[in-house]
């Protein structure tokens, strides 16, 4: 986890959720490139991950969030 606390912008937070919400299910979040700049605050404060699934990039909480 980052070492100070981190302060998301609205769309990250929103992200974060729905990304928690989805943690469960074996599908994460699609992203467009509408969603590249909230997803890099979450990459960057270690809250979620990314990951290619049939040519699409997915979102998913980390379970450091959970």
């Amino acid at each position: 986890m980052p070492s100070k606390p981190i302060q998301l912008t609205d769309d990250a937070l929103l992200m974060l959720r729905k990304a928690i919400e989805n943690m469960d299910s074996e599908v994460g979040i699609q992203l467009v490139a509408a969603d590249i700049m909230a997803a890099a605050e979450l990459i960057e404060a270690e809250y979620a991950a990314v990951r290619d699934t049939n040519d699409w990039i997915e979102l998913r909480a980390t379970t450091a969030v959970s």
